[in-house]
């Protein structure tokens, strides 16, 4: 993994990679991923025109958490179950 400071930060299309990558890689990500998709407000995020670093601290691990819409409650942010990495 890398770490960037906020004038490093990747663009969107590092972002999709790193993601297509993880979902390769991991299993129950590819899992998650497919059977949740994205909540609504994840994706209104990642398609603001300000640069991601200025509302996201680590781009990494956003993407590794996939953020998707509870199954309790469609207002709600549920996260994947192994978010932090672990594989």
């Amino acid at each position: 993994m890398t770490t960037e400071t906020p004038n490093q930060m990747p663009d969107y299309s590092i972002i999709a990679s790193y993601y297509v990558a993880y979902l390769h890689q991991h299993t129950w990500f590819a899992r998650e991923a497919d059977k949740y998709p994205h909540h609504p407000a994840i994706d209104k995020l990642l398609c603001r025109s300000a640069p991601i670093y200025t509302y996201v601290q680590d781009w990494q691990l956003l993407v590794r958490e996939h953020p998707h819409v509870s199954e309790e409650s469609s207002t709600q942010i549920a996260y994947a179950k192994r978010g932090q990495g672990r594989a």
